[in-house]
Parts: structure tokens; sequence; C-alpha cells
């Protein structure tokens, strides 16, 4: 298989945690055996070929406090973060989203990757993609209740209503309470294929049913 593809997530203030850790797990889990699905879910200090590599940004590589109250850390800044392979824009808060688009360093920094591999967007997320231009002549997810606005704002983007995910050339878009997981997932399959998902898709279940045994366990 190719080397590892770098998977940036793009963090900011009110930032929907669930939609990063989400997309995070299932990266971290990667696997293309039944050998690897075991390392990835029970060993992970053991060394393994890993296909995807996750990093963090922010603009100014600062903390950023998710809508939930807590701080998160970017590992890197838009002046220092390295080549990306693929770009991943989580929700957050409407005001969160209103704020960001009008940041045009965060804007601009956008379409520099609009070439990428992959660019994927969770949510309100998709309103940033649209605010750079990325979904122009394009389909992407939107609530409905969301839908005229969105269709008043960026009238060149073909906004739809009947779908949890939609894909129109490199651009993803999805929406809906595990949109970070189908997200991943989707992206895992469409560049290593059917096998490395479902591997992927066991692990991501069997972690979840040993989370909820330990919390058991505990509480």
């Amino acid at each position: 298989m190719d080397k590892s593809k770098k998977v940036g997530i793009l963090l900011y203030d009110d930032v929907n945690h669930r939609d990063v850790a989400n997309v995070g797990d299932v990266f971290s889990l990667v696997a293309s055996s039944e050998l690897e699905k075991s390392l990835a879910l029970y060993k992970r200090g053991l060394p393994r070929k890993k296909l995807f590599q996750l990093v963090t940004v922010s603009e100014k590589g600062s903390s950023v406090m998710t809508q939930s109250g807590f701080w998160l850390q970017p590992m890197y800044s838009f002046a220092n973060a390295p080549e990306l392979d693929i770009i991943i824009i989580p929700g957050g808060t409407l005001g969160a989203i209103n704020t960001i688009i009008h940041n045009s360093i965060t804007v601009n920094w956008l379409k520099k990757y609009s070439y990428v591999e992959n660019v994927g967007s969770i949510g309100l997320g998709t309103v940033l993609l649209a605010e750079a231009g990325l979904l122009n002549k394009r389909k992407a997810v939107v609530q409905s209740i969301s839908k005229n606005t969105m269709q008043s704002m960026y009238p060149d983007v073909d906004f739809v209503v009947n779908s949890n995910l939609v894909e129109d050339g490199n651009i993803i878009t999805a929406s809906g309470f595990e949109a970070g997981k189908n997200i991943a997932l989707h992206i895992i399959k469409k560049i290593y294929g059917e096998n490395v998902e479902r591997f992927t898709q066991k692990n991501v279940e069997q972690g979840s049913l040993v989370k909820e045994y330990i919390d058991s366990q505990i509480y």
C-alpha cells in the first residue's frame, strides 16, 4: 500500500468535539487484515504500518475551546503545518461558523488545499467550504431547515437535503449524529477499498463495546 496519508483536522473555537473525536477514532483504528484489526484495537503500542497519520491544525496553533467547554491543543498552526492529503472540517456552533467564514486567513488557507485528495466537512463545517468556493457547481449536504438560507447565500452550490453523505469529486459533505464516523469510513473505502473499510468498521464497533464494558465496571 502507499505511504501514510496525512489527515488534517481543522480546530477552531466552539468546534464540535464529537466530530473531532469520531473522525480521529476511525482513522486511528484502520486495519487491512484480521491481525492489523487486533493490533489496532488492543495493542496500539506495538509498531505497525499506519495508513493514516492524524494532525490537528488551527490558525495560530494556540488552544481552542470546544462547544462543550474544554480545551484542545492543536499540533500545528497554518504556518507550520505539513503538507496534507486530506482535510476535515468539523462542525461547530452557528456563532463559531459565522465568525470563521469572515476570517479571511482561514478561508484563504482552505482555498490552498482545494486540490488535495479529499476534503470533508461535517454539519455546519460545510458553510466554510461554501465560503471558500470549494462547493461551486457541486452537490453538498445541508439540513432541510437551513437549505433556503444556504441557497440564498451560495447560489452556485447544489444543496441536498435527502442524504446524510454526498460525494462530488474530491469533496465529501456529511451531516447527522455519526457524520464524523461515516465520512472517515467513506474516505477509507474510497482510498483502500471495501476490505479495509470492513475491518475498520469492525474495530470501531468492537471499540464501542469494550468502552461500554469498561464503563459498566467503573460505574
